[in-house]
Protein backbone atom coordinates (compact mmCIF):
# COMPACT_ATOMS: atom_id res chain seq x y z
CA UNK A 1 0.00 0.00 0.00
CA UNK A 2 0.99 3.43 -0.64
CA UNK A 3 2.20 5.46 2.39
CA UNK A 4 0.00 7.86 4.21
CA UNK A 5 0.76 11.21 3.74
CA UNK A 6 2.11 13.14 6.35
CA UNK A 7 -0.91 14.99 8.17
CA UNK A 8 1.11 17.26 10.91
CA UNK A 9 2.94 19.18 8.54
CA UNK A 10 3.85 22.28 10.56
CA UNK A 11 4.59 25.73 9.21
CA UNK A 12 6.72 28.43 10.40
CA UNK A 13 5.23 31.66 8.99
CA UNK A 14 7.40 34.66 8.27
CA UNK A 15 5.26 37.50 9.66
CA UNK A 16 7.94 40.60 9.61
CA UNK A 17 5.45 43.37 7.95
CA UNK A 18 2.43 41.41 7.83
CA UNK A 19 -0.76 43.13 9.06
CA UNK A 20 -2.36 42.58 12.40
CA UNK A 21 -5.46 40.13 11.29
CA UNK A 22 -6.48 38.04 8.61
CA UNK A 23 -2.76 37.73 6.71
CA UNK A 24 -1.07 35.10 5.40
CA UNK A 25 2.53 35.35 5.69
CA UNK A 26 5.43 33.25 3.59
CA UNK A 27 6.12 29.75 4.57
CA UNK A 28 8.68 27.66 5.83
CA UNK A 29 8.26 23.79 6.38
CA UNK A 30 10.22 22.11 8.83
CA UNK A 31 10.65 18.58 10.02
CA UNK A 32 7.61 15.80 9.25
CA UNK A 33 6.09 14.92 11.87
CA UNK A 34 4.74 11.64 13.60
CA UNK A 35 2.01 9.88 10.83
CA UNK A 36 -1.98 10.68 11.69
CA UNK A 37 -3.53 9.04 14.98
CA UNK A 38 -6.53 7.97 14.00
CA UNK A 39 -8.88 6.15 17.17
CA UNK A 40 -11.20 3.40 16.55
CA UNK A 41 -13.97 2.78 19.08
CA UNK A 42 -15.56 -0.44 18.70
CA UNK A 43 -19.07 0.54 19.84
CA UNK A 44 -20.65 -0.65 23.03
CA UNK A 45 -19.17 -3.34 25.37
CA UNK A 46 -19.80 -4.77 28.22
CA UNK A 47 -22.81 -4.24 29.45
CA UNK A 48 -23.91 -2.16 27.15
CA UNK A 49 -24.39 -4.58 23.92
CA UNK A 50 -26.89 -2.88 22.20
CA UNK A 51 -28.31 -5.41 18.84
CA UNK A 52 -28.27 -8.59 18.96
CA UNK A 53 -30.28 -11.10 16.64
CA UNK A 54 -29.26 -14.10 14.67
CA UNK A 55 -27.21 -15.45 16.93
CA UNK A 56 -25.35 -11.98 17.20
CA UNK A 57 -23.92 -9.50 19.45
CA UNK A 58 -23.79 -6.63 18.53
CA UNK A 59 -21.01 -5.20 20.91
CA UNK A 60 -18.83 -8.63 19.12
CA UNK A 61 -18.84 -7.43 16.04
CA UNK A 62 -17.85 -4.10 16.31
CA UNK A 63 -14.74 -5.34 18.50
CA UNK A 64 -14.26 -7.74 15.41
CA UNK A 65 -14.58 -5.17 12.76
CA UNK A 66 -12.24 -2.62 14.49
CA UNK A 67 -9.64 -4.72 15.91
CA UNK A 68 -9.03 -5.47 12.03
CA UNK A 69 -9.65 -1.99 10.87
CA UNK A 70 -6.52 -1.21 13.48
CA UNK A 71 -4.38 -4.14 11.74
CA UNK A 72 -5.30 -2.83 8.28
CA UNK A 73 -4.63 1.19 9.43
CA UNK A 74 -1.10 0.31 10.77
CA UNK A 75 0.03 -1.93 8.30
CA UNK A 76 -0.19 1.78 5.90
CA UNK A 77 1.32 3.61 8.53
CA UNK A 78 -0.64 5.15 10.79
CA UNK A 79 -0.87 5.32 14.46
CA UNK A 80 -3.60 4.00 15.94
CA UNK A 81 -5.75 3.78 19.52
CA UNK A 82 -8.39 1.86 20.67
CA UNK A 83 -11.01 2.86 23.16
CA UNK A 84 -11.19 -0.95 23.88
CA UNK A 85 -9.57 -3.90 22.66
CA UNK A 86 -11.90 -6.25 24.71
CA UNK A 87 -15.49 -6.63 25.78
CA UNK A 88 -16.07 -3.90 28.44
CA UNK A 89 -17.33 -0.83 28.68
CA UNK A 90 -14.93 1.93 29.11
CA UNK A 91 -16.46 3.66 32.02
CA UNK A 92 -19.09 3.32 34.39
CA UNK A 93 -18.89 5.50 37.01
CA UNK A 94 -20.09 9.04 37.30
CA UNK A 95 -17.75 12.13 35.05
CA UNK A 96 -17.91 15.20 33.66
CA UNK A 97 -19.96 15.20 30.33
CA UNK A 98 -21.63 17.49 27.97
CA UNK A 99 -25.30 18.69 29.49
CA UNK A 100 -27.49 20.99 28.06
CA UNK A 101 -29.81 23.58 30.32
CA UNK A 102 -32.56 25.03 27.64
CA UNK A 103 -32.97 27.69 31.46
CA UNK A 104 -29.62 29.26 30.68
CA UNK A 105 -29.07 28.43 26.84
CA UNK A 106 -25.77 26.52 27.82
CA UNK A 107 -23.67 23.84 27.54
CA UNK A 108 -21.95 22.22 30.43
CA UNK A 109 -19.10 20.02 30.83
CA UNK A 110 -19.20 18.60 34.45
CA UNK A 111 -20.61 15.30 36.03
CA UNK A 112 -24.26 15.13 36.70
CA UNK A 113 -24.87 12.83 39.27
CA UNK A 114 -25.95 10.36 36.85
CA UNK A 115 -24.30 7.23 35.61
CA UNK A 116 -25.18 4.03 33.65
CA UNK A 117 -27.81 4.51 31.24
CA UNK A 118 -30.03 7.58 31.05
CA UNK A 119 -32.06 9.78 29.16
CA UNK A 120 -31.33 6.50 26.36
CA UNK A 121 -26.97 6.72 26.40
CA UNK A 122 -24.94 5.47 28.80
CA UNK A 123 -23.10 8.94 28.98
CA UNK A 124 -20.47 8.51 30.45
CA UNK A 125 -19.24 5.72 28.55
CA UNK A 126 -19.68 7.15 25.95
CA UNK A 127 -17.73 10.50 26.92
CA UNK A 128 -15.15 8.20 28.18
CA UNK A 129 -14.16 7.51 24.89
CA UNK A 130 -14.43 10.67 22.98
CA UNK A 131 -11.68 11.82 26.41
CA UNK A 132 -9.16 8.90 24.76
CA UNK A 133 -9.32 10.61 21.51
CA UNK A 134 -9.39 14.36 22.75
CA UNK A 135 -6.93 13.84 25.14
CA UNK A 136 -4.48 12.08 22.83
CA UNK A 137 -4.69 14.84 19.97
CA UNK A 138 -6.06 12.49 18.14
CA UNK A 139 -6.40 13.48 13.59
CA UNK A 140 -9.20 11.45 13.00
CA UNK A 141 -12.01 9.12 15.14
CA UNK A 142 -14.09 6.21 13.26
CA UNK A 143 -16.80 4.39 15.52
CA UNK A 144 -17.79 1.23 14.91
CA UNK A 145 -21.13 0.13 15.00
CA UNK A 146 -23.84 -2.17 13.89
CA UNK A 147 -27.49 -1.59 12.56
CA UNK A 148 -31.23 -3.21 13.99
CA UNK A 149 -34.25 -2.75 13.23
CA UNK A 150 -37.99 -3.80 13.97
CA UNK A 151 -37.91 -5.03 10.21
CA UNK A 152 -36.06 -7.76 9.37
CA UNK A 153 -35.73 -6.10 5.41
CA UNK A 154 -33.81 -3.90 6.13
CA UNK A 155 -30.26 -4.39 5.30
CA UNK A 156 -27.35 -2.46 3.96
CA UNK A 157 -24.68 0.08 5.28
CA UNK A 158 -24.95 3.85 6.32
CA UNK A 159 -22.36 6.27 7.63
CA UNK A 160 -23.05 9.21 9.82
CA UNK A 161 -21.04 12.58 10.71
CA UNK A 162 -21.87 15.09 13.23
CA UNK A 163 -24.08 18.10 11.18
CA UNK A 164 -21.10 20.36 13.06
CA UNK A 165 -18.21 18.26 11.46
CA UNK A 166 -17.38 19.51 8.21
CA UNK A 167 -14.35 17.58 7.73
CA UNK A 168 -16.22 14.88 9.63
CA UNK A 169 -18.87 15.16 6.90
CA UNK A 170 -16.36 15.04 3.52
CA UNK A 171 -14.41 11.91 5.13
CA UNK A 172 -17.90 10.08 5.49
CA UNK A 173 -18.77 9.28 1.73
CA UNK A 174 -15.07 8.39 0.92
CA UNK A 175 -15.78 5.73 4.01
CA UNK A 176 -18.92 5.05 2.74
CA UNK A 177 -18.08 4.53 -1.03
CA UNK A 178 -15.51 1.80 -0.02
CA UNK A 179 -17.41 -0.24 2.42
CA UNK A 180 -19.97 -1.09 -0.61
CA UNK A 181 -17.62 -1.29 -3.32
CA UNK A 182 -15.55 -3.63 -1.28
CA UNK A 183 -18.31 -5.76 0.00
CA UNK A 184 -21.10 -5.25 -2.31
CA UNK A 185 -23.78 -4.29 0.63
CA UNK A 186 -26.67 -2.13 -0.04
CA UNK A 187 -25.84 1.79 0.21
CA UNK A 188 -28.31 3.63 2.58
CA UNK A 189 -26.22 6.50 2.34
CA UNK A 190 -24.46 8.94 4.55
CA UNK A 191 -26.39 11.18 7.34
CA UNK A 192 -25.77 13.30 9.78
CA UNK A 193 -26.42 13.41 13.52
CA UNK A 194 -24.96 15.02 16.54
CA UNK A 195 -24.29 11.46 17.78
CA UNK A 196 -22.34 12.00 21.03
CA UNK A 197 -18.64 10.92 19.99
CA UNK A 198 -19.25 12.39 17.01
CA UNK A 199 -20.61 15.85 18.39
CA UNK A 200 -17.84 15.63 21.22
CA UNK A 201 -14.68 14.48 19.96
CA UNK A 202 -12.38 17.52 18.65
CA UNK A 203 -11.27 15.88 15.91
CA UNK A 204 -12.83 15.00 12.66
CA UNK A 205 -14.90 11.53 13.33
CA UNK A 206 -17.28 9.41 11.54
CA UNK A 207 -19.32 6.54 12.72
CA UNK A 208 -20.29 3.77 10.69
CA UNK A 209 -22.92 1.15 10.73
CA UNK A 210 -21.62 -1.56 9.08
CA UNK A 211 -24.62 -3.30 8.39
CA UNK A 212 -27.78 -5.25 10.05
CA UNK A 213 -27.60 -7.48 12.79
CA UNK A 214 -31.46 -7.91 12.58
CA UNK A 215 -31.28 -8.77 9.01
CA UNK A 216 -30.56 -12.71 8.48
CA UNK A 217 -28.62 -11.58 5.57
CA UNK A 218 -26.21 -8.97 7.16
CA UNK A 219 -25.67 -11.08 9.93
CA UNK A 220 -24.70 -14.07 8.40
CA UNK A 221 -21.82 -11.80 6.96
CA UNK A 222 -20.90 -9.90 9.68
CA UNK A 223 -20.08 -13.25 11.40
CA UNK A 224 -17.48 -14.20 8.71
CA UNK A 225 -13.83 -12.91 8.94
CA UNK A 226 -13.16 -11.95 5.15
CA UNK A 227 -16.33 -10.16 5.29
CA UNK A 228 -15.63 -8.24 8.57
CA UNK A 229 -11.40 -7.56 7.06
CA UNK A 230 -13.92 -6.29 3.80
CA UNK A 231 -15.44 -3.99 6.03
CA UNK A 232 -12.24 -2.60 7.19
CA UNK A 233 -10.78 -2.30 3.87
CA UNK A 234 -13.68 -0.24 2.53
CA UNK A 235 -12.88 1.93 5.51
CA UNK A 236 -9.39 2.26 5.73
CA UNK A 237 -9.56 3.25 1.42
CA UNK A 238 -12.02 5.73 2.12
CA UNK A 239 -10.02 7.35 4.93
CA UNK A 240 -6.58 7.08 2.45
CA UNK A 241 -8.82 8.66 -0.45
CA UNK A 242 -10.03 11.67 1.83
CA UNK A 243 -6.04 11.99 3.19
CA UNK A 244 -5.35 12.49 0.05
CA UNK A 245 -7.16 15.64 -0.41
CA UNK A 246 -5.11 17.14 1.81
CA UNK A 247 -8.12 17.89 4.25
CA UNK A 248 -6.35 19.74 7.34
CA UNK A 249 -5.88 23.27 5.83
CA UNK A 250 -5.43 26.61 7.29
CA UNK A 251 -8.82 28.10 8.35
CA UNK A 252 -7.56 30.89 10.35
CA UNK A 253 -5.65 34.06 10.81
CA UNK A 254 -2.14 33.15 12.24
CA UNK A 255 1.31 34.39 13.53
CA UNK A 256 4.38 32.20 14.06
CA UNK A 257 7.87 31.44 14.84
CA UNK A 258 10.05 29.19 15.88
CA UNK A 259 10.80 30.63 18.71
CA UNK A 260 10.14 32.47 21.74
CA UNK A 261 12.37 35.42 20.32
CA UNK A 262 11.10 35.00 16.97
CA UNK A 263 7.62 34.49 17.59
CA UNK A 264 7.67 38.05 19.97
CA UNK A 265 9.24 39.40 17.29
CA UNK A 266 6.63 38.69 15.02
CA UNK A 267 4.11 39.49 16.62
CA UNK A 268 5.83 43.04 17.38
CA UNK A 269 5.79 43.49 14.01
CA UNK A 270 2.71 42.57 13.09
CA UNK A 271 0.82 44.81 16.02
CA UNK A 272 3.54 47.95 15.46
CA UNK A 273 4.00 48.18 12.03
CA UNK A 274 4.86 51.71 12.28
CA UNK A 275 7.31 51.14 15.49
CA UNK A 276 6.99 51.59 18.97
CA UNK A 277 7.86 54.56 21.68
CA UNK A 278 8.59 51.45 23.76
CA UNK A 279 9.74 48.02 24.41
CA UNK A 280 9.58 46.00 26.93
CA UNK A 281 12.01 42.97 27.56
CA UNK A 282 12.00 40.14 29.73
CA UNK A 283 14.40 37.10 30.14
CA UNK A 284 12.74 33.41 28.62
CA UNK A 285 13.71 31.49 31.50
CA UNK A 286 11.70 34.01 34.04
CA UNK A 287 8.68 33.47 31.51
CA UNK A 288 6.50 31.49 35.17
CA UNK A 289 7.60 34.45 37.35
CA UNK A 290 6.45 37.49 35.15
CA UNK A 291 2.34 36.81 34.44
CA UNK A 292 2.31 41.06 35.16
CA UNK A 293 4.85 41.64 31.77
CA UNK A 294 1.69 41.19 29.11
CA UNK A 295 -0.10 43.52 31.55
CA UNK A 296 3.12 45.84 31.63
CA UNK A 297 3.38 46.19 28.11
CA UNK A 298 0.09 46.97 27.42
CA UNK A 299 0.06 49.79 29.73
CA UNK A 300 2.87 51.19 28.39
CA UNK A 301 1.85 50.97 24.68
CA UNK A 302 5.03 48.67 23.43
CA UNK A 303 5.58 45.39 22.69
CA UNK A 304 6.76 41.98 25.12
CA UNK A 305 10.02 41.00 23.76
CA UNK A 306 12.48 38.50 24.67
CA UNK A 307 16.04 37.64 25.62
CA UNK A 308 17.78 34.12 26.28
CA UNK A 309 20.11 33.81 29.45
CA UNK A 310 23.24 34.93 27.77
CA UNK A 311 23.16 36.92 24.21
CA UNK A 312 20.18 39.36 23.03
CA UNK A 313 18.67 36.74 20.26
CA UNK A 314 19.28 37.95 16.66
CA UNK A 315 15.80 38.64 16.36
CA UNK A 316 14.82 40.65 19.16
CA UNK A 317 18.07 42.55 18.28
CA UNK A 318 16.50 42.93 14.82
CA UNK A 319 13.17 44.11 16.12
CA UNK A 320 14.63 46.79 18.32
CA UNK A 321 16.01 48.35 15.54
CA UNK A 322 12.83 48.34 13.43
CA UNK A 323 11.02 49.74 16.00
CA UNK A 324 13.11 52.16 16.82
CA UNK A 325 12.09 52.73 20.38
CA UNK A 326 13.51 55.98 22.75
CA UNK A 327 12.84 53.74 25.92
CA UNK A 328 13.41 50.42 27.19
CA UNK A 329 11.55 48.71 30.09
CA UNK A 330 13.21 45.60 31.37
CA UNK A 331 11.60 43.82 33.81
CA UNK A 332 12.93 40.12 35.74
CA UNK A 333 14.29 39.61 38.69
CA UNK A 334 16.94 41.81 40.13
CA UNK A 335 20.25 40.82 38.40
CA UNK A 336 18.56 39.74 35.12
CA UNK A 337 20.54 41.66 33.06
CA UNK A 338 24.17 42.67 33.40
CA UNK A 339 26.02 45.45 32.15
CA UNK A 340 26.68 44.14 29.01
CA UNK A 341 22.98 42.53 28.02
CA UNK A 342 21.77 46.01 28.87
CA UNK A 343 24.66 47.62 26.61
CA UNK A 344 23.81 45.18 23.56
CA UNK A 345 20.04 45.72 23.85
CA UNK A 346 20.51 49.72 23.91
CA UNK A 347 23.30 49.30 20.87
CA UNK A 348 20.03 47.40 18.96
CA UNK A 349 17.50 50.23 19.59
CA UNK A 350 20.16 52.73 18.71
CA UNK A 351 19.65 54.92 22.19
CA UNK A 352 22.11 55.59 25.29
CA UNK A 353 21.98 53.25 28.19
CA UNK A 354 20.24 55.93 30.03
CA UNK A 355 17.40 55.35 28.13
CA UNK A 356 17.25 51.70 29.70
CA UNK A 357 14.73 51.87 32.97
CA UNK A 358 14.19 48.77 34.98
CA UNK A 359 10.94 47.15 36.57
CA UNK A 360 12.16 44.54 38.97
CA UNK A 361 12.55 43.24 42.54
CA UNK A 362 14.09 40.92 44.15
CA UNK A 363 12.40 37.76 43.81
CA UNK A 364 9.02 37.06 41.79
CA UNK A 365 6.39 38.04 44.57
CA UNK A 366 8.79 41.98 44.62
CA UNK A 367 8.59 42.04 40.86
CA UNK A 368 4.74 41.34 40.55
CA UNK A 369 4.37 44.14 43.31
CA UNK A 370 6.47 46.52 40.94
CA UNK A 371 4.83 45.90 37.71
CA UNK A 372 1.58 46.20 39.37
CA UNK A 373 2.82 49.89 41.08
CA UNK A 374 3.72 50.47 37.61
CA UNK A 375 0.31 49.39 36.20
CA UNK A 376 -1.76 50.94 38.42
CA UNK A 377 -5.27 49.90 39.43
CA UNK A 378 -8.39 50.00 36.94
CA UNK A 379 -11.81 51.76 37.30
CA UNK A 380 -12.86 48.66 37.63
CA UNK A 381 -11.06 48.76 40.96
CA UNK A 382 -10.05 45.08 40.65
CA UNK A 383 -6.73 43.82 41.91
CA UNK A 384 -6.05 39.86 40.92
CA UNK A 385 -4.10 38.00 43.48
CA UNK A 386 -2.36 35.16 42.90
CA UNK A 387 -0.74 31.89 44.02
CA UNK A 388 3.11 32.66 43.46
CA UNK A 389 3.43 28.65 43.78
CA UNK A 390 0.91 27.97 41.08
CA UNK A 391 1.90 28.33 37.56
CA UNK A 392 -1.22 27.19 36.27
CA UNK A 393 -2.71 30.27 38.21
CA UNK A 394 -0.04 32.59 36.56
CA UNK A 395 -0.45 31.88 33.07
CA UNK A 396 -3.59 31.90 33.15
CA UNK A 397 -4.71 35.58 35.13
CA UNK A 398 -1.92 37.15 32.17
CA UNK A 399 -3.81 37.89 29.68
CA UNK A 400 -7.24 39.08 32.00
CA UNK A 401 -4.56 41.03 33.33
CA UNK A 402 -3.69 42.60 30.00
CA UNK A 403 -6.81 42.69 28.33
CA UNK A 404 -8.33 44.17 31.37
CA UNK A 405 -5.79 46.65 33.11
CA UNK A 406 -5.65 44.66 36.44
CA UNK A 407 -2.48 44.31 38.12
CA UNK A 408 -1.28 41.03 39.68
CA UNK A 409 -0.10 40.53 43.14
CA UNK A 410 1.38 37.19 44.72
CA UNK A 411 0.86 35.46 47.71
CA UNK A 412 2.49 32.27 48.94
CA UNK A 413 0.76 30.22 50.99
CA UNK A 414 -1.89 33.28 51.91
CA UNK A 415 1.01 35.40 52.85
CA UNK A 416 1.64 38.62 51.19
CA UNK A 417 4.68 39.97 51.05
CA UNK A 418 5.65 43.26 52.25
CA UNK A 419 6.24 44.48 49.38
CA UNK A 420 2.80 43.61 47.49
CA UNK A 421 1.25 44.53 50.70
CA UNK A 422 2.61 48.28 50.09
CA UNK A 423 0.73 48.27 47.11
CA UNK A 424 -2.43 47.13 48.52
CA UNK A 425 -2.15 49.96 51.10
CA UNK A 426 -1.32 52.87 48.92
CA UNK A 427 -3.92 51.86 45.78
CA UNK A 428 -6.42 50.81 48.79
CA UNK A 429 -8.64 53.82 48.15
CA UNK A 430 -9.27 52.69 44.76
CA UNK A 431 -9.57 48.84 45.32
CA UNK A 432 -13.37 47.48 45.61
CA UNK A 433 -12.78 43.54 44.97
CA UNK A 434 -9.97 41.05 44.68
CA UNK A 435 -9.81 38.23 42.04
CA UNK A 436 -7.97 35.20 44.04
CA UNK A 437 -6.88 32.91 41.51
CA UNK A 438 -5.02 29.43 42.77
CA UNK A 439 -5.37 27.35 45.99
CA UNK A 440 -3.12 29.57 47.97
CA UNK A 441 -3.51 33.18 46.80
CA UNK A 442 -5.92 34.01 50.31
CA UNK A 443 -4.65 36.91 51.72
CA UNK A 444 -4.23 38.21 55.21
CA UNK A 445 -7.39 40.14 56.83
CA UNK A 446 -4.99 42.64 58.10
CA UNK A 447 -3.87 43.57 54.49
CA UNK A 448 -7.26 43.78 52.90
CA UNK A 449 -9.18 45.73 55.76
CA UNK A 450 -12.52 43.92 54.36
CA UNK A 451 -11.77 44.72 50.56
CA UNK A 452 -14.48 42.36 48.92
CA UNK A 453 -13.24 39.40 47.13
CA UNK A 454 -14.25 36.38 44.70
CA UNK A 455 -12.52 33.83 44.38
CA UNK A 456 -12.00 32.30 40.52
CA UNK A 457 -10.06 28.78 40.10
CA UNK A 458 -9.60 25.90 38.36
CA UNK A 459 -8.01 22.40 37.58
CA UNK A 460 -5.12 23.78 35.32
CA UNK A 461 -4.65 26.34 33.12
CA UNK A 462 -7.63 26.22 30.06
CA UNK A 463 -9.67 25.47 33.20
CA UNK A 464 -9.02 28.57 35.09
CA UNK A 465 -8.27 30.67 31.57
CA UNK A 466 -11.75 30.08 30.45
CA UNK A 467 -13.50 30.85 34.26
CA UNK A 468 -11.55 33.91 33.42
CA UNK A 469 -13.00 34.42 30.43
CA UNK A 470 -16.41 34.08 31.50
CA UNK A 471 -15.92 36.69 34.02
CA UNK A 472 -14.47 39.59 32.19
CA UNK A 473 -16.31 38.66 28.53
CA UNK A 474 -19.68 37.94 28.85
CA UNK A 475 -20.28 39.83 25.02
CA UNK A 476 -22.82 37.92 23.01
CA UNK A 477 -23.33 40.25 20.09
CA UNK A 478 -22.33 38.57 17.11
CA UNK A 479 -19.33 38.85 15.35
CA UNK A 480 -18.10 40.97 18.75
CA UNK A 481 -15.51 38.44 19.66
CA UNK A 482 -12.54 36.95 17.76
CA UNK A 483 -10.20 35.28 20.25
CA UNK A 484 -6.89 34.76 20.60
CA UNK A 485 -5.59 30.98 20.48
CA UNK A 486 -2.14 29.72 22.00
CA UNK A 487 -0.75 27.15 24.01
CA UNK A 488 -0.25 27.19 27.76
CA UNK A 489 2.51 24.54 27.49
CA UNK A 490 5.28 27.05 26.12
CA UNK A 491 4.50 30.01 28.90
CA UNK A 492 6.95 32.21 26.96
CA UNK A 493 4.55 32.08 23.42
CA UNK A 494 1.69 32.31 25.98
CA UNK A 495 2.62 35.14 27.33
CA UNK A 496 3.49 36.92 24.14
CA UNK A 497 -0.13 35.40 22.87
CA UNK A 498 -1.62 37.15 25.83
CA UNK A 499 0.36 40.84 25.19
CA UNK A 500 -1.12 40.57 21.76
CA UNK A 501 -4.67 39.61 23.61
CA UNK A 502 -4.55 42.56 25.83
CA UNK A 503 -3.39 45.27 23.53
CA UNK A 504 -6.96 44.24 21.05
CA UNK A 505 -8.62 43.73 24.20
CA UNK A 506 -9.44 40.29 23.21
CA UNK A 507 -10.06 37.02 25.09
CA UNK A 508 -7.48 34.52 25.03
CA UNK A 509 -8.53 30.71 24.97
CA UNK A 510 -5.79 28.03 25.95
CA UNK A 511 -5.31 25.13 24.24
CA UNK A 512 -2.28 22.55 24.43
CA UNK A 513 -0.21 22.17 21.35
CA UNK A 514 -2.59 19.74 19.08
CA UNK A 515 -5.37 19.14 21.73
CA UNK A 516 -8.44 21.12 22.34
CA UNK A 517 -9.49 21.12 25.98
CA UNK A 518 -12.28 20.55 27.52
CA UNK A 519 -13.08 24.01 29.22
CA UNK A 520 -11.50 25.76 26.50
CA UNK A 521 -14.43 24.24 24.10
CA UNK A 522 -17.22 24.60 26.73
CA UNK A 523 -16.53 28.46 26.67
CA UNK A 524 -16.65 28.44 22.82
CA UNK A 525 -19.56 26.37 22.66
CA UNK A 526 -21.55 29.31 24.85
CA UNK A 527 -20.29 31.76 22.64
CA UNK A 528 -20.66 30.60 19.32
CA UNK A 529 -22.84 33.48 17.96
CA UNK A 530 -20.28 35.81 19.31
CA UNK A 531 -16.84 34.64 17.90
CA UNK A 532 -16.09 36.03 14.68
CA UNK A 533 -13.16 33.29 14.33
CA UNK A 534 -9.57 33.29 15.76
CA UNK A 535 -6.45 34.50 15.62
CA UNK A 536 -3.56 31.79 16.69
CA UNK A 537 -0.37 32.33 17.65
CA UNK A 538 2.24 29.53 18.22
CA UNK A 539 5.64 28.56 18.25
CA UNK A 540 5.22 26.51 14.65
CA UNK A 541 4.41 23.07 16.62
CA UNK A 542 0.60 24.02 16.34
CA UNK A 543 -0.56 21.88 13.21
CA UNK A 544 -3.94 22.44 10.91
CA UNK A 545 -5.78 20.05 13.11
CA UNK A 546 -6.08 22.60 15.66
CA UNK A 547 -7.71 24.84 13.45
CA UNK A 548 -10.17 22.39 12.61
CA UNK A 549 -10.69 21.07 16.01
CA UNK A 550 -11.69 24.95 16.81
CA UNK A 551 -14.13 25.10 14.04
CA UNK A 552 -15.89 21.97 14.54
CA UNK A 553 -16.11 23.62 18.31
CA UNK A 554 -17.52 26.81 17.20
CA UNK A 555 -20.43 25.32 15.00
Amino acid sequence: MPTVPHLRTLIALVVTGVALLGTTALAQATAPTPAPLVVIDPGHGGRYSNANANGLKEKNSNLAVGLELRRQLISRGYRVMMTRTTDRAVRLTDSRTWNYSSRSDRWYYRADGHRGMYGGLPKDDLQARARIANQAGADLFISIHANGSVSRAARGTETWASRRDKLGGQLAPYVHTQIVKQTGLRSRGTFSADFYVCRWTNMPAVLVETAFISSKHDSSLLKRSWFRRRVAIGIANGVDQWMATKPYKQIYSRVSGSTAATLAAAVSAADFAGGAPVAIIARENQASDLPGAPGLAVALGGPLLWTDESTVASSTAAELARLAPTLLVLTGVEGSFNQTAVAELAQAASIPTSAVEFVSGPDRGALAAAIAARVGVPASGEVLVVDADNDAAKLAAAPIAAARRIPILLTTSGTMQPEAAQVVVASQPLISRMVLLGPGSGVPWTVTSGIPYVRVDGIDVAHRAAALNARYFRSRTAGATRPVVASYQSPTSYLTAATRAGRINQPLIAVETNTLPAFTREWIVNRRSAISGFTIIDDSKMSYTMDAMLAKADR
